[in-house]
């Protein structure tokens, strides 16, 4: 049962954790549209109830102290940061007002408590909320295949593996970047941190678990592969887990996480030995009884939410869209090929010098922060061509691709922000932030597409007179 400090203390921590969730909702709905709707975040849904919890469990054992004055330097740390997250929501870059909102929170709550590790552990435990994890796709995804092939070679099953395809007699599999085993890893990461924070005390103990819980996820995935693969040759690509998979890596982690905590509890028992040589600083019931929140710190902190929030960042930076003359907004989408580009604010089709020339430009002018050309799922060609190759040329992105009929495409792209063009997403994500200083975050994407009659060789399709910013 928490005192009367320990609930003061507790109800402002998650104060301040709802109202900074609150007036950043722009950045709270990217969390939910990427995070909480993917398989690989399932567990996002026990994040906060864990986070409230370890606040309480702190409060209650008087560890979330008030401050008796204002730190100047946290209160510096905070307008600086503030500043940035301002900017990162104007650019619309994800990984930045990711971290920056999360910075901004724990520096809000520095604000008006002492600096703890009992503090800033539940405040960094949302970071396994937060989906830029999936930058780490890739990586897994190449490891996974690597060591699947290894693993494959020592059974008597032949084997041929091209890029993410693994290609036996009775089928093909894809290890997909679903299937890099991130959520494993995530999950891993999430109940291991948790497991050090509340039970282990020495760095040793801490990094021996956290190792062996990444190697069993990451274990686990390959394991999972390498048994689909097997069960494929066995039922001849007949067994129902070849369409329906997602919960039989799980039954696989089950054991290694088993393990996982017998390891944890012999850590533990290593770890009381030292606490009982150096016993933890207490909190004495005379300190307990003086923590009380100072009313200067929690006006400042009222005050940072309220002026650094995405929400007052998104209003105060408003762009209209501006149309070329030559771009009609009402067409026959029938007759257009269906791009694979979302989130935009306004498309248009503008008529082409070339026959067989589709154009059309999308405009984006930040009414949301995933409103923006380089979302992730804009990957512009549509999904159900055949990619045949793609370059740089003239500064503009060249994709060859092949539709289901087996007609060949010239699809070109480029990026234009404050009269500038872009064919590198890096480049425009660049230009992107410097705009924003300058008040511009309304771009566009602008696609010329071109039926090839042959090939559709880039030497012989490329004139600079048909790329899509010629006349924008």
């Amino acid at each position: 049962m928490l005192a009367r400090n320990g609930l003061i203390a507790f109800v402002t921590m998650a104060t301040v954790i709802l109202g900074w969730a609150l007036l950043n909702y722009p950045v709270m709905k990217t969390l939910w549209d990427n995070g909480f709707d993917d398989g690989t975040y399932s567990h996002a849904y026990l994040i906060p109830v864990i986070i409230l919890y370890l606040i309480y469990t702190a409060a209650e054992q008087q560890k979330l102290i008030f401050r008796t004055k204002i730190n100047y330097g946290w209160l510096a740390a905070g307008i600086v940061i503030g500043g940035l997250f301002w900017i990162s929501v104007w650019s619309q870059i994800s990984l930045l007002y990711w971290s920056l909102s999360l910075s901004l929170l724990i520096l809000l709550s520095l604000q008006i408590f002492r600096l703890s590790w009992s503090l800033i552990f539940p405040l960094s435990y949302l970071i396994f909320i937060y989906p830029f994890w999936g930058a780490f796709a890739g990586f897994f995804q190449e490891l996974s295949v690597f060591m699947v092939t290894f693993i494959m070679s020592f059974t008597d099953i032949p084997v041929f593996v091209e890029n993410e395809f693994v290609t036996i007699p009775a089928g093909v599999f894809e290890i997909a970047r679903g299937c890099s085993g991130l959520r494993y890893i995530i999950v891993s990461l999430a109940i291991s941190s948790l497991y050090v924070f509340l039970y282990l005390r020495t760095f040793k103990s801490a990094f021996i678990f956290i190792l062996f819980a990444v190697v069993g996820a990451l274990v686990t995935n390959w394991l999972r592969i390498v048994f689909l693969i097997l069960i494929g040759d066995y039922t001849n690509m007949e067994s129902s887990l070849m369409t329906d998979h997602n919960n039989f890596g799980w039954y696989i982690y089950v054991p290694v996480a088993l393990i996982q905590f017998y390891l944890g509890g012999k850590l533990e028992q290593a770890d009381e030995k030292m606490r009982s040589i150096n016993p933890a600083t207490e909190v004495s019931s005379e300190a307990a009884a003086k923590n009380s929140p100072l009313t200067a710190t929690v006006v400042i902190a009222t005050v940072m939410t309220l002026c650094f929030s995405s929400y007052a960042a998104q209003m105060s930076i408003q762009n209209s869209v501006a149309l070329t003359e030559n771009c009609e907004t009402e067409f026959d989408a029938r007759s257009h090929i269906n791009l694979s580009v979302n989130n935009y604010s306004l498309v248009c089709s503008v008529t082409g010098d070339v026959n067989n020339e589709q154009k059309r430009v999308f405009y984006f002018n930040a009414e949301e922060l995933d409103n923006k050309a380089s979302f992730y799922l804009n990957t512009i060609i549509p999904s159900d061509y055949t990619l045949i190759s793609k370059v740089v040329s003239d500064g503009e992105n060249r994709v060859v691709s092949r539709d289901r009929v087996g007609n060949v495409w010239l699809i070109k792209y480029v990026y234009i922000i404050d009269g500038q063009t872009f064919s590198s997403v890096r480049d425009f994500k660049i230009a992107r932030i410097k705009s924003a200083l300058k008040g511009v975050n309304a771009h566009r994407l602008v696609v010329t597409l071109t039926k090839c009659p042959g090939d559709c060789s880039l030497s012989s399709a490329t004139s600079s007179k048909n790329s899509p910013h010629a006349g924008f």
